[in-house]
């Protein structure tokens, strides 16, 4: 049965050639049309290849010229980086940290947009070649292999990195250390040893995670630097590069400890456990509030597991908000892409205004956005809109001349804005009336700037701790660790349990302009002998990955590989699996050229209705597809699909179909809709959608409704929309499924040309859990509890005596797993409630989830 089966794909060989071929040739042509419209330009630097916007050459200047000496101090370092690496100056990435990968290229993306205050690199003149370094040296680390994965690299490539898998602290931690020695200077950052000297967890997993309570996000940086520090004063670099060296060369990346016991002679815990008794303070219960920011009245606080009171979601939060008069929350986020946008928060619903590289918003309008590198204050309004509210930006202002960034805008009645602003690498306070006028003059970090009762106030650290302070410098409050953030009347003081909310009247003072510092000459840029940019050094992938695929009625394994450009515009991807449950091997291509993408797909299509002929399919889809500029939300694309029988297949049994389909996807508030319309060359037409609602608080809910109809002349698989499916199809298809599921019943139960699901479901929090073991690579966050209906008919008549019904719940854990990467564990059980007449399918029918489906 097998070789015949692999016969037949060898007999129709020559045919799947054809069409790859003349895929390929079209990928040739639209490869031709290089990038020139997106304006970027490339160097490149002993195997460094930099691309970045026209107009910061002097930031790639700087970079190009420390190549070297950085290449050459890793290297000594037992860190060599291999050649080529990608660096990018990415105009779209505003979160303060360089976005490192092995694949599909060895790249590193820095991010345009400065760090703000007390973010990772705000203590820096150049935060741009701080960011370079910390990748050359994530790259040099990764790159680090022996035994097996040395040997799986001559065949897969980069995939084989154990080392990339490792926690947060220790890539953190490696590359403080390394800096500090590259540049001869200490690590210094005034704010984390605050956070030290409070509290340190016992826990070394509270480190090596992301807690949503207190220590918080960050703690892999609070006190992973310090651990690292301590690991090289009590052992060396040479050791802590052994240990790197004997992980990159073991099978399971997920353990550590066996690995530091051999190198260190003791575990991760234990050197945990030594670096507690060295340090000043032993940690203590640590049951505080992890704050990013906070409003005073009404008390509303938030970091980036959620805002309290408030829908508990992740996401990176700025420091800075504010609430209007409509009790909307407005504070800065950073996209999974790494963009800084504002948005609002408003009971239990999320609104978006969707407007790019804006962030710290304050009362009375007040915003920092950037053009290019170099920040802008913005004065903007928020209009409430029919599908979102809208922010207009009418004004903006400058930065001081030698500014690389701004922070925390704060504007009086008078319209003077001050602000927090980084020169050199030293933040001050400046104010704008009609020119900008420095306030603070000091080497300490002075940040938080706020319009107070006579005058102005701010945080410092002149006295060496955070105070707050007025425009005179006269301190405010004599907090033990730490006093931040004064908003009205209140500040944040930090205790050995988190941060408080302190309550008092706090006095300002009128502010006398400082000195300005010295001029700094303007920057000329270098004469780069850049070129226009290419896709081709970095669009050809280095590795080939192993594919793996487990549903309830297949077991799938392949290999695939796939590319991607430096500027995300041109993409290629490749794979095939084979099927043992059908005895068949799927293959899948695709291309994308901006806007535009080919793709090819060999897969089968077998399932069994209960009320219609099984279907077994192999099907071959070739699709031509677009998305009209500036509308990302809407795709066009033509189809052709050739299809047989699955087995015993003969050419002359073959059939096709062409069509084109016009798919919108977008959100709205809690919304999130979807609807696709196709048109096929028999008079066929199909019409299909989701509409998705999400809403609540601590309890929230979620709603479903999926609906599709076909005209025309349908068959089994051709126009018809099913109840149930199996979610490997769609890693073929690349298209909106007809697989419309319900929970408590087999898939593919019933098949028809029309079909309308809904689901509602409600989530009750359980627990906030935020707990590990040690360096278990799996960290709890919170449990929740889902009670959930799923109803919905699928027949040629929607009538209420074909209904299905399907009722149960499901626990949900959100988790980290190997220590970064966030997932959510689902297990639960469903019973069928109402079914037609006809079918008898029995309960409870178990759900279990780890991640999210292809």
């Amino acid at each position: 049965m097998r070789s015949a089966a692999f016969h037949n794909i060898g007999k129709k060989a020559i045919s799947h050639c054809m069409r790859l071929k003349i895929c390929m040739a079209v990928v040739q042509l639209l490869f031709l049309m290089q990038a020139d419209a997106f304006a970027l330009m490339q160097i490149q630097s002993r195997g460094v290849v930099f691309s970045f916007p026209e107009g910061e050459e002097a930031i790639v200047s700087r970079l190009a010229q420390q190549t070297p000496a950085m290449l050459d101090f890793l290297d000594r370092q037992g860190l060599q980086v291999t050649e080529p690496v990608q660096v990018i100056l990415d105009d779209a990435r505003d979160i303060p940290e360089p976005a490192v990968h092995m694949i599909p290229h060895r790249e590193i993306r820095i991010p345009l947009r400065a760090p703000g205050v007390l973010e990772d690199g705000y203590l820096q003149a150049d935060p741009w070649t701080y960011f370079y370094f910390k990748g050359l040296c994530v790259l040099g680390v990764s790159s680090l292999r022996s035994g097996l994965p040395a040997a799986a690299h001559t065949v897969f490539g980069e995939v084989s990195s154990p080392n990339i898998i490792l926690p947060p602290w220790l890539f953190e931690g490696v590359c403080a250390l390394l800096y500090s020695s590259f540049t001869g200077t200490a690590h210094q950052d005034p704010y984390s040893d605050a956070l030290f000297g409070a509290s340190i967890p016992d826990d070394i997993s509270q480190v090596s995670n992301h807690p949503g309570r207190w220590p918080g996000y960050y703690a892999y940086r609070i006190y992973g630097i310090p651990f690292v520090i301590w690991l090289h004063r009590c052992y060396g670099w040479e050791k802590i590069r052994e240990f790197l060296s004997v992980h990159g060369g073991g099978v399971i990346p997920v353990e550590i400890d066996l690995k530091a016991k051999k190198v260190f002679g003791k575990t991760f815990p234990a050197l945990w456990r030594d670096f507690l008794d060295d340090a000043p303070r032993r940690g203590e219960a640590i049951r505080g509030t992890a704050m990013e920011g906070y409003w005073p009245d009404p008390f509303v606080y938030w970091n980036a597991s959620g805002v309290y009171p408030g829908r508990r979601t992740f996401q990176i939060r700025g420091r800075y908000g504010y609430l209007d008069a409509r009790e909307t929350l407005w504070i800065s986020v950073y996209e999974e892409s790494g963009t800084a946008r504002v948005k609002g928060y408003r009971g239990g619903a999320t609104l978006d205004p969707q407007v790019e590289h804006i962030w710290d918003p304050g009362p009375g309008g007040v915003a920092v956005s950037r053009r290019g590198s170099r920040p802008v204050i913005v004065f903007f309004t928020v209009e409430e809109g029919r599908v979102r509210p809208r922010i207009t930006v009418h004004r903006e202002i400058p930065a001081p001349h030698g500014a690389i960034q701004l922070s925390g805008p704060a504007v009086n009645s008078a319209g003077h804005v001050a602000v927090s602003a980084n020169i050199r690498g030293n933040w001050d306070i400046w104010v704008y009336d009609t020119e900008w006028k420095r306030v603070s003059d000091s080497d300490s970090v002075e940040m938080d700037p706020w319009w107070a009762e006579g005058g102005l106030v701010f945080s410092s650290n002149a006295s060496g701790s955070f105070q707050i302070v007025r425009a005179d410098m006269q301190a405010v409050t004599r907090a033990e660790h730490a006093a931040v953030l004064p908003r009205g009347g209140s500040y944040l003081s930090l205790s050995g349990s988190g941060w408080l909310v302190e309550r008092g009247p706090i006095e300002g003072a009128e502010f006398s302009p400082a000195d300005p510092p010295a001029h700094l000459p303007q920057e000329i840029p270098p004469d780069l002998s850049a070129v226009p940019y290419s896709p081709w050094p970095s669009v050809v992938p280095n590795f080939i990955a192993p594919d793996f695929y487990a549903g309830q009625s297949d077991i799938q394994a392949g290999l695939a590989t796939w590319g991607r450009d430096v500027s995300g515009d041109y993409t290629l991807r490749t794979g095939l699996r084979y099927s043992f449950d059908l005895d068949y091997l799927s293959l899948q291509a695709g291309v994308g050229i901006r806007d535009f993408s080919l793709a090819f797909a060999r897969y089968p299509l077998s399932y069994d209705p209960a009320n219609t002929p099984k279907t077994e399919e192999s099907r071959h889809e070739i699709s031509v597809g677009m998305r009209p500029s500036g509308m990302p939300w809407v795709s066009l694309t033509i189809h052709r699909l050739t299809y047989e029988p699955l087995e015993d297949a003969d050419e002359d049994e073959g059939d096709h179909e062409l069509w084109g389909d016009l798919s919108l996807q977008g959100r709205i508030g809690p919304f999130t809709p979807s609807l696709t319309a196709e048109a096929y060359s028999g008079g066929r037409r199909s019409l299909y959608g989701s509409l998705r609602f999400l809403y609540g608080k601590d309890l929230f809910l979620t709603a479903l409704v999926q609906a599709g109809k076909s005209w025309g002349e349908v068959s089994p698989g051709h126009g018809t929309f099913r109840v149930g499916g199996d979610v490997g199809e769609g890693y073929f298809t690349r298209r909106p499924s007809r697989l419309f599921p319900i929970r408590g019943f087999s898939p593919n139960i019933l098949e028809a040309d029309r079909a309308v699901t809904t689901s509602v479901e409600v989530f009750c929090p359980l627990a906030e859990i935020h707990r590990g073991h040690k360096t278990l690579p799996l960290f709890l966050h919170r449990l929740s509890l889902g009670a959930f209906v799923d109803a919905g008919v699928c027949s040629d008549a929607l009538s209420r005596d074909q209904m299905l019904a399907g009722a149960g719940f499901e626990l949900i854990t959100s988790l980290e797993i190997a220590w970064g990467n966030l997932s959510a564990f689902k297990a639960g059980v469903a019973w069928p409630v109402s079914q037609p007449e006809g079918l008898d399918e029995g309960g409870p029918v178990f759900i279990l989830q780890i991640g999210r489906p292809l």
